[in-house]
């Protein structure tokens, strides 16, 4: 997913503010890994039910021309990696 929030936000912003709606819409579910980044990148892990989902790893890149790529996956990056790789070689 593509957006683009604020050229101020900080990744870890964003993250945290991912996180806050993650917590609002599931309830049931916990933080597994809280927020850690910096202006560029931040991920953190969240789990939808405690007791039958498994975490997933959210990951807040800024990419070049102030947009924002975010993507969540199990536990596994290297995904998130080749996109942002991809999106700055271009």
């Amino acid at each position: 997913m593509c957006a683009s929030p604020s050229t101020l936000m900080h990744a870890v912003d964003l993250a945290g503010q991912l996180l806050a709606w993650l917590t609002q819409r599931c309830p049931h579910g916990v933080c597994t890994e809280p927020v850690d980044g910096d202006a560029a990148a931040a991920a953190f892990e969240h789990s939808s039910s405690v007791q039958y989902a498994a975490p997933r790893s959210y990951r807040v890149s800024k990419l070049p021309d102030e947009y924002w790529l975010l993507t969540n996956s199990p536990q596994t990056q290297w995904f998130h990696d080749l996109l942002v790789t991809l999106a700055r070689a271009t």
